[in-house]
């Protein structure tokens, strides 16, 4: 999640929803920032679902929610799903 300090308080933004136009110059050549972008940005899927439970609790325990007497499980669902192999690309005179 990326923490954004705005007026009212800070936001958590997942990394799915946001789009890097363009690394500046000066954090691309800090060798720390940059591995900070990677290790944000680049996550293995069990990461991401530990990250999205994590925020799911979070939000879960927020005082409004408990005042409004909603209850929401925030638990995963799960799904059985079929594994597709990764197409081939073929690249210039190979079509």
């Amino acid at each position: 999640m990326f923490e954004v300090e705005v007026n009212e308080g800070t936001v958590f933004i997942p990394p799915e929803l946001c789009v890097l136009g363009g690394i500046p110059d000066e954090i691309r050549t800090n060798g720390a920032a940059m591995r900070n972008i990677m290790a944000t940005t680049r996550k293995t899927p069990a990461q991401k679902m530990k990250s999205i439970c994590d925020f799911a609790a979070q939000l879960g325990s927020q005082k409004t929610f408990a005042d409004w007497g909603v209850e929401v499980d925030f638990s995963p669902q799960t799904l059985d799903a079929k594994l597709l192999p990764a197409p081939t690309a073929l690249i210039d005179k190979g079509y």
